[in-house]
């Protein structure tokens, strides 16, 4: 079939709107990001990359290590590979676990970073057991091959390369950590692969694009997987698994805020957000993005985790003031997509743009100054609340403990009883 030229002209309008309608930002807070591998019967990576209200994709998993997989990673994404595998160098050739047929994402990763302008991170990990690094310089040798097979091709390597194309170099933009076991080498491994991706993504000439080192820790704080290393590591952006542990989820505090609108002052209902804030502040990730991680649908995670869009809209709301946020993560791209509704990570981009324009969503609230006569004596340690002492001069104490000036101390979640609120 022939394509008339005005046609042509439409679709590559139209393919040039869609490119453009959604490009990953350091510096916004309306980034959307969804993970995509994992989903039951799974569509094509380009039906994401289509999307204009998606930024960034997070192909998930490499889901073994070299020590477990005969000596190079173990990846899995679903129905997009084949059962073909590359030999590892190892003694084991039952464990190779990398796969080497994967015909329909070797054309659209590159298509999609170039054409449609989405990052692609490749996410080390995931919620089944069987990967594990022990020491340092098992982390700095994985830290290479994951650079050798999935970044910019370098020369001299004979290592396997699964998303190149006979004229295309997949390179991608990046790595997120999600660590969902605890290490057993004390975190060595994490922390020196890490590092190690750090220093070759510096290593780059010119370095115009933009390489991201993500990670995504369950909502609890401190997350005892991956809080050590996201202190010791400069990380980019944290996509918090708030969907995973009842006590800290989305869904409490959309339970225990049923009305909550923009002005409003919200129940803090366990929620970690803040709690994340101060965990990171003054570490190597202090400057890292928080990311609101949702489950996009009931079938994404537990039922009970999964909050619906209009709660999800309250939840954007409430917590788009924070400086620190960076957008919403949503697990996973085909629960997110269920057909026959509005995606959910198109409403989470809409929830996240209309907060942009509502003076109320943008300004954190502050609750009126008690009267602290009473109070006890500051003390001397930054720390706050019942049995340690209020804030001294104009400091604010946080829900979580601790004196500070910042918006997240002073607003919601501040305890007026031991800090001055202003």
């Amino acid at each position: 079939m022939k394509v008339s030229g005005s046609n042509l002209t439409g679709a590559l309008l139209a393919c040039c709107a869609l490119a453009s309608a959604a490009r990953y930002s350091p510096n916004v807070k309306t980034n959307t990001v969804v993970y995509y591998g994992q989903g039951p019967d799974q569509k094509d990576l380009m039906t994401y990359c289509r999307e204009p209200a998606i930024d960034v994709i997070v192909l998930s998993f490499v889901h073994l290590f070299p020590q477990q997989a005969n000596g190079l990673p173990g990846t899995n994404f679903g129905n997009q590979c084949g059962g073909a595998v590359y030999p590892g160098p190892g003694p084991d050739p039952a464990r190779d676990a990398l796969q080497a047929n994967c015909p329909r994402l070797v054309p659209q990763i590159e298509q999609c970073q170039r054409i449609f302008r989405k990052k692609i991170l490749l996410s080390l990990g995931g919620g089944v057991a069987g990967y594990q690094l022990t020491g340092a310089d098992a982390g700095r040798a994985f830290a290479d091959q994951l650079w050798a097979i999935f970044g910019p091709r370098p020369d001299g390597s004979t290592l396997p390369r699964p998303f190149d194309g006979e004229s295309r170099v997949a390179d991608l933009d990046g790595f997120d950590l999600d660590i969902e076991f605890p290490p057993v080498d004390g975190g060595e491994g994490y922390r020196a692969l890490a590092l190690r991706l750090r220093a070759h993504y510096a290593s780059v000439p010119g370095r115009r694009k933009i390489r991201l080192l993500t990670a995504s820790p369950q909502c609890v704080v401190p997350d005892s997987n991956l809080s050590d290393v996201i202190r010791a590591v400069r990380f980019d952006a944290l996509f918090i698994q708030f969907y995973n542990t009842i006590v800290c989820s989305a869904a409490r505090w959309a339970n225990e805020n049923p009305t909550y609108t923009p002005g409003d002052i919200a129940n803090p209902a366990g929620f970690t957000f803040d709690a994340w804030t101060e965990s990171i502040r003054g570490t190597a990730s202090s400057r890292a993005k928080l990311y609101l991680g949702l489950a996009g649908g009931p079938n994404a995670a537990n039922p009970g985790h999964y909050i619906d869009e209009s709660a999800s809209r309250r939840l954007v709301e409430a917590f788009f003031c924070r400086p620190n946020l960076g957008g919403v993560a949503v697990w996973e791209a085909t629960n997110a997509n269920p057909g026959g509704k509005k995606a959910y990570y198109t409403t989470a981009r809409e929830h996240l743009e209309r907060a942009n324009r509502d003076p109320k969503a943008r300004e954190c609230l502050v609750a009126p100054p008690p009267d602290n006569s009473n109070a006890p004596p500051a003390p001397a340690t930054g720390t706050c609340g019942s049995g340690v002492g209020s804030c001294a001069g104009d400091l604010c104490c946080s829900q979580y403990g601790y004196c500070g000036q910042e918006p997240e101390y002073c607003g919601a979640g501040c305890q007026w009883q031991f800090g001055t609120c202003t």
